[in-house]
Order: C-alpha cells, then sequence, then structure tokens
C-alpha cells in the first residue's frame, strides 16, 4: 500500500471518527431536552393561595417567574 493511500484511509477514518462524535453529541442532547420537558413539574395552586399568587403576578411578577421556575 502507498503512503498516499495510507494518508487517506487515516483522514477518512478521522473524519468517520469525527462523525460519529458529533452524531452522539446530538444523540445526547435531544435525550437532555426529552428528559427536562417531562420532568417539568404542573404546579398546583391551593384554593386559599390563589387570590396571593394572582395578586403577585401583578405586583411583583418576579416572585411567581422564580418559583414557576
Amino acid at each position: 500500500m502507498k503512503v498516499q493511500t495510507k494518508q487517506y484511509l487515516v483522514g477518512f477514518l478521522g473524519l468517520a471518527f469525527l462523525a460519529s462524535l458529533i452524531f452522539v453529541q446530538a444523540m445526547e442532547v435531544a435525550r437532555k431536552q426529552a428528559e427536562s420537558d417531562r420532568s417539568m413539574a404542573h404546579i398546583a395552586i391551593p384554593a386559599n393561595s390563589k387570590s396571593c399568587v394572582e395578586c403577585h403576578m401583578k405586583s411583583s411578577p418576579g416572585i411567581i417567574d422564580h418559583w414557576k421556575g
């Protein structure tokens, strides 16, 4: 086998390895996004606190945003 053929082979294998790393990274990102979307907890507001939450949404929405996550 010629040296140039070996160089092409090594280059091809390097590109194939790089492509596999990019593919695995994309799959992990998709998996993490799917996990985080499923783990979003439903926020239940008790009836006796509903008026407090509504008032804070108007007067200081940052508190409610922090609480919702």
